[in-house]
């Protein structure tokens, strides 16, 4: 886009809220009823149904403008609806209101002509939209304008400097399995985030190399779960993963293989999240652990040989047979 006109205009002086340029709009005119101005693009690819998606874009009410309003929004659309031509500004006498935009400012009148205001909302797609036209959808009637100044020169409008829209898929926090680490490894990156226009919350803090990045580096020192909280466009979304510290040296395990009454099967350098199936004679499961913590007492099971499954985190697998004596 071509700067010239930046910071100095036609309609004031404004420097782009981000790069070197912008674009504006009149959503309301008070010499044309019902005259509007729109702005549309394509998008990089078309919304798929039923997601969630964030747009923003900010706005500066130009110096030179008299009235301000509170109606802009954002209008999503399978096709054009103004032109054929997505690089044409456009214009249009908006006797009804037609569209129903799926995104609108809710923060009042914009009249802030220093700075730039963020306009953002979420929505849930219809799919195929492929367009998206920025501007005033409601006619005069239901159209709200403030008279903001009396400078002469200017114009009877309100008019808008308009710049850094963007439109992205909302997604939720997101953080790996629960993982286990050697004791003095390396560390290991706990978040599987690719969203970049969010902001994020790791806790507790101690040992990561960034609490509120995306994706941050854990190294703790004793078995921590960490819990992510991610906003994005005022949602918010929450995950937990947790690092299980353990000696990578450990003797494999020494199963017994028998017990007696009110004796419990202890496994001799049992590792967390080891898990424990047990089988009778006929091959049915009679017992069965996610996380085996030596609790399985022979008061539980009937005398007799059983076959054990067991399988650390690390995947080592053990098979064997376990006899109960009472």
């Amino acid at each position: 886009m071509d700067t010239n006109g930046v910071p100095s205009n036609f309609a004031g002086y404004q420097y782009a809220y981000h790069g070197q340029s912008y674009t504006g709009l009149a959503v309301f005119y008070k010499i044309a009823p019902n005259y509007r101005e729109y702005v549309q693009s394509k998008l990089t690819q078309p919304l798929i149904q039923n997601n969630i998606y964030c747009t923003k874009f900010f706005v500066s009410s130009s110096d030179s403008c008299r009235y301000s309003s509170k109606q802009i929004g954002a209008y999503f659309s399978d096709t054009l609806i103004f032109s054929s031509d997505t690089n044409l500004f456009q214009f249009f006498y908006l006797s009804s209101p037609y569209y129903s935009p799926q995104v609108e400012n809710n923060q009042g009148f914009i009249s802030d002509t220093v700075g730039w205001t963020e306009v953002n909302g979420i929505f849930t797609a219809q799919g195929g939209e492929e367009y998206i036209i920025i501007g005033n959808f409601k006619n005069d009637t239901l159209t709200d304008t403030l008279f903001t100044q009396n400078t002469s020169p200017g114009f009877s409008a309100a008019y808008y400097y308009l710049d850094d829209v963007s439109v992205e898929e909302v997604k939720t926090a997101r953080a790996v399995n629960d993982t286990l680490l050697c004791v003095n490894a390396d560390s290991v990156m706990i978040g599987i985030n690719v969203t970049e226009n969010a902001s994020y919350s790791w806790q507790p803090s101690t040992g990561l190399s960034d609490a509120n990045a995306p994706n941050p580096k854990a190294k703790p020192t004793v078995t921590t779960t960490y819990y992510v909280t991610k906003t994005q466009c005022s949602v918010v979304s929450t995950d937990s993963v947790t690092i299980s510290i353990y000696d990578c040296n450990i003797y494999p395990l020494a199963i017994p293989t028998l017990i007696t009454t009110n004796e419990y099967w202890e496994l001799k350098h049992l590792e967390p999240n080891t898990q424990v199936w047990l089988y009778n004679s006929i091959g049915q499961l009679v017992y069965k652990e996610g996380n085996y913590q030596n609790k399985l007492n022979a008061q539980l099971l009937a005398s007799g040989i059983y076959i054990y499954n067991i399988e650390t985190a690390r995947g080592d697998f053990y098979k064997g047979k376990l006899e109960v004596v009472k």
